[in-house]
């Protein structure tokens, strides 16, 4: 207290007031899969934003139904046509979970995984990435190429086969990697005609899509010198519209394109993507023969697109036709050779073509008697007189002056200028106003007058070749696009999960060469091998690659009809929960055998895992099937490590997977992407996850991690005291974690699997008499004070009106929310005053073998198998409904804390605990401190007394157990006693029967 110095009042306050705050109520926890970038339904065209990748792991507080909604999307439950699919990995559980909890409370917590759950959907086909925004597709299956041929009096229709193979020189390509890209002599027969679509200009290399047909067993393109000369008679190719004549039939083997699209003409079919749309839209390109009667027949417009039919590698075109529109879709060719281009028009409206060669001072000097120079300019030749006379020089001002007073050069809207540059370079600059070609072309010389070549002027020849070459310049340019049937995509995100659902295998045995151990090709879905690297029949297998057979039952032959041999494969297709289930055959039995998939050791183990292969191969070999051993991948399993005659199920292209794409996957310091690896990996036994199992554990994993590194839910600011992860008890160990760094202050709901059928076995599952590793559907490892399982599973309603199947934590969450709105968390959240259920229609199992949902009906002595477990019974009452008639918890000894009213306040007690406590950290440690906190902790437990939470307790603070080593130690401790409430769970009613009149008084 401050000290007066002169007359006045000092007044201090010390609160001592402390209590503990009211409680924020029940707060659940929930870690949820679902789909990324789902629609929220509040909006139109917008994404909800808890759903898209960068918000994965964020906690939201969600306070309503509707904000749920907003945040995550419609709870998603997928169904095959009108039939739901119970259990299915890709239901949104987690989400109608909390929705249907906020259905009566208003605070919840949601964690979003980092896993897309469409991606899961499964698919016989390679995903892909979406193409780039901008990009062209010609649609070669859309296309019609206008191309009609001459039998000697009709024109008849032809439909040209299009190739769009990358030209290889390997196998698997039908076009030769050579200048023209022609089609190879082995593909198609003599008269076929086909477009090669991934063809390029000999002259320029300019991406064209080229007519060929076949004559004598070889390809040439149609309107060739070569063509014509390995045709009968003199062909003709017409390029020209369907309108007006038909060109001359009378020449068998000739070939027409009709540009025009009518009447079965020419409609080449180009398509632009736009990612701000997601879709493709078709691009009007029409045929002209060249960009000037694009420009006069187009409506000038950036980025309009034209066809130009022909090769244009002939400089002697018909200029008269160039500049006609009568004739703008006819060749200009004498000799057109059929060549489809596609052009793309730029921003200019004025064609510009500046030289590079300095013609500053001289320009173009002359010798002895050359009085002048004579130029060629889009078809147009200019003399220009030197003005020195006979041997002196034509100037670059004389040249622009020649050619802007040339009137047939002015009707070209033409013009001419020096272009200059630093210093005192200048150069020849050429513009078109109208927008057509700028054509410049060498000249021979006249008398005195001679002719200047385009190299002279600064242009390089960029048409054709040879003695016919030329420099153009245009607002054009050849588009750069994708040729193919179907629409282009890209590679797949880095990280994209695709669920393979081909029933496919790709498997090797492990034997010695030489003294190497090596994997050899020995059973695959393909049948394929390379020689040299095939199975040599190791631990009396027969040799070769073996038969394999996935079909439902035991074969009695090979795939092809004939007898099975010693080693060969039969994996059984209807046993899909258990894929997969491999079976040998042994001639010494005439049985098939069934492998041992955890064996891993023996020689008649087998091992899991990737090795080599890409399954987005278009092709068997590209794909990898059956590969040798040289071609493995890094990642590969070193067979040295196994037992010769050790199979090796190759996981990378076998099917009924998940597999996840990696743009870069470095292994050993080698980066071997991109590539597709196995996402779901092994079980402990070495065992493969496979199938739905598969897909459950992309997911499992994913749920995991929110668990184990996720610091959100780890600050202290955030509160919450119930924890649940739907439908997946594979995450229980690590919400337990979670629920110990958080000082054991919050409750955790568990499910029983969904494929659970009798109590009988929910009891072995919760006993872990499989041995199980892990927590999961084969059994329950972990157990914890603080938490409760509930069974059976339920049939509840998602947001479209379907029944669903939910796990048992759907009802038990909303059980408790109800519990604590009707009366305190200390209470019993089971029995008909607050455990009846309002969220489901019945309660059942999955049937594992056909995949539906059962109705079931807890008898007293299935309650009595599960309650003896601790599990807690979801029944139906007669008169009564659905009921919660249990409360276990998984305390591991017989005490009160094996309840879960107990459990729940417990954890209530150890959060506002801690509440109280920490007003008194660094206060003195003397009497009237402690004082101060027994009448605190005091009011407060009587406060719960009053509520019936307790029956009594007992406050201890003061020297008996702060001793003074305890205080030098900066230590205060509170002893506290409670007698938790019982709820009554086992009711006795003893009857005695007397006779009338005897004492009825109780004794």
């Amino acid at each position: 207290m401050p000290d007066l110095v002169s007359p006045g009042v000092s007044v201090t306050v010390t609160d001592e007031s402390f209590y503990a705050g009211a409680s924020q109520g029940t707060v659940p926890l929930f870690v949820v899969a679902s789909a990324q970038d789902k629609a929220d339904p509040s909006t139109t065209n917008s994404t909800a934003i808890g759903t898209t990748s960068a918000n994965v792991g964020k906690a939201y507080l969600i306070g309503s139904q509707r904000e749920l909604l907003s945040t995550f999307g419609t709870p998603t439950f997928y169904s095959a046509g009108s039939t739901m699919l119970p259990g299915d990995e890709r239901n949104e559980y987690g989400l109608l979970s909390a929705y249907s909890y906020l259905g009566i409370s208003n605070r919840a917590y949601v964690v979003r995984a980092n896993v897309d759950l469409a991606q899961l959907t499964g698919s016989t086909n390679v995903p892909a990435g979406t193409p780039n925004n901008g990009t062209y597709w010609l649609d070669t299956a859309s296309t019609n190429w206008g191309v009609y041929q001459a039998d000697g009096t009709n024109w008849s229709k032809k439909t040209p086969a299009v190739l769009t193979d990358e030209p290889n020189t390997a196998a698997t390509s039908n076009v030769n990697n050579d200048t023209e890209r022609s089609p190879k002599a082995s593909y198609g027969a003599n008269g076929d005609f086909v477009i090669v679509a991934n063809g390029t200009n000999a002259t320029n290399g300019i991406a064209t899509a080229k007519l060929w047909e076949k004559v004598s067993g070889l390809w040439y393109q149609c309107g060739a010198d070569t063509w014509i000369a390995a045709k009968s008679g003199t062909p003709a190719v017409f390029i020209q519209p369907g309108s007006g004549s038909a060109p001359s039939a009378s020449v068998a083997g000739s070939v027409w394109v009709k540009s025009t699209a009518v009447g079965g003409g020419a409609n080449v079919v180009v398509k632009y993507y736009s990612t701000s749309t997601n879709t493709w839209s078709t691009i009007s390109a029409p045929l002209y023969g060249d960009d000037d009667n694009a420009v006069t027949a187009l409506t000038p417009a950036t980025n309009s697109l034209y066809v130009r039919f022909d090769d244009e590698d002939d400089a002697a075109w018909n200029n008269d036709r160039i500049d006609n529109a009568t004739y703008k879709q006819t060749a200009n060719n004498s000799t057109p050779e059929v060549e489809y281009t596609i052009r793309l028009r730029g921003s200019a409206t004025t064609t510009t073509a500046t030289g590079t060669a300095d013609l500053s001072g001289n320009g173009i000097d002359l010798t002895g008697s050359e009085t002048g120079v004579k130029l060629n300019i889009c078809n147009q030749d200019v003399s220009i007189t030197a003005g020195g006379g006979a041997g002196s020089n034509v100037t670059l001002a004389e040249i622009v002056a020649g050619i802007n007073n040339d009137t047939n050069l002015t009707a070209k809207t033409v013009v001419a200028s020096i272009e200059a540059s630093s210093g005192t370079k200048e150069y020849l600059k050429l513009e078109r106003t109208n927008g057509k070609n700028i054509w410049v072309e060498d000249t021979a010389t006249a008398g005195t007058v001679i002719g200047v070549t385009t190299a002279t002027l600064g242009f390089t020849d960029n048409m054709a070749s040879g003695s016919d070459s030329w420099y153009m310049a245009s607002i054009w340019s050849d588009l750069a696009y994708e040729a193919s049937a179907n629409a282009p995509t890209t590679s797949p995100v880095d990280g994209t999960l695709w669920y393979d659902t081909n029933l496919t295998a790709d498997i090797y045995v492990a034997e010695n060469d030489g003294g190497t151990m090596k994997w050899f090709a020995y059973a695959n879905s393909k049948d394929t091998f390379t020689a040299g690297n095939v199975n040599t029949g190791k631990n009396g297998m027969a040799t070769g690659i073996r038969d394999l057979q996935m079909v439902s039952s035991e074969p009695t032959k090979q795939s092809d009809g004939t007898a099975l041999e010693n080693g060969d494969i039969w994996i059984d297709s209807n046993e899909l929960e258990a894929y997969p289930k491999i079976y040998r055959y042994n001639t010494g039995t005439s049985a098939w055998v069934l492998l041992d998939n955890t064996d891993q050791s023996s020689a008649s183990g087998i091992v899991f895992g990737d090795a080599v292969g890409n399954p987005a191969g278009t092709t068997t070999s590209a794909q990898g099937w059956g590969s040798p051993y040289a071609s493995f991948n890094s990642d590969a399993t070193d067979p040295a490590n196994y037992a010769e005659g050790t199979l090796l199920y190759n996981t990378r292209v076998s099917g009924y997977n998940v597999k996840e794409y990696k743009a870069s996957y470095i292994v050993n310091s080698t980066d071997i992407g991109p590539i597709w690896i196995n996402a779901a990996g092994n079980k402990a036994d070495g065992s493969p996850f496979m199938g739905r199992k598969a897909q459950r554990q992309v997911v499992v994993t994913a749920l995991q991690a929110v668990f184990t590194s996720n610091d959100e839910i780890r600050a202290d600011s955030r509160f919450f005291n119930l924890m649940a992860c739907p439908g997946y008890s594979e995450t229980y160990d690590e919400m337990i974690a979670l629920n110990t760094a958080r000082k054991e202050t919050a409750f955790i709901i568990l499910d029983a699997p969904f494929r659970l059928k009798t109590p009988s076995e929910v009891s072995n599952w919760i006993s872990n008499s499989a041995n199980a590793t892990t927590n999961g559907e084969d059994g329950l490892v972990s157990s914890n004070t603080y938490s409760a399982v509930y069974y059976p599973s339920a049939l509840s309603t998602d947001l479209a009106g379907n029944n669903v199947v939910v796990p048992a934590s759907h009802i038990a969450l909303r059980t408790i929310a109800f519990n604590d709105n009707a009366a305190f968390q200390w209470f019993a959240p089971a029995g008909y005053q607050r455990g009846l259920v309002t969220n489901a229609s019945s309660v059942g199992y999955i049937d594992p073998a056909t995949g539906e949902y059962n109705a079931t009906v807890l008898s007293e002595g299935s309650r009595d198998t599960l309650y003896s477990k601790k599990v807690n019974p979801i029944a139906f009452m007669a008169n009564r409904g659905l009921v919660v008639f249990g409360q276990k918890t998984l305390h591991p000894v017989s005490s009160a804390l094996d309840r879960v009213n107990v459990a729940r306040l417990i954890c209530y007690l150890r959060y506002q605990f801690d509440q109280l406590a920490k007003p008194f950290l660094f206060e003195l440690n003397d009497r009237m401190t402690r004082d101060q906190v027994t009448d605190t902790f005091e009011r407060f437990l009587a406060d719960l007394a009053s509520k019936r939470a307790l029956y009594d307790f007992l406050v201890v603070c003061d020297d008996s157990n702060n001793t003074a080593t305890r205080i030098d130690a900066n230590q205060m401790w509170i002893d506290v006693a409670i007698q938790p409430a019982k709820a009554a769970e086992f009711i006795y009613i003893p009857i005695r029967i007397k006779n009338t009149g005897e004492n009825m008084s109780y004794s």
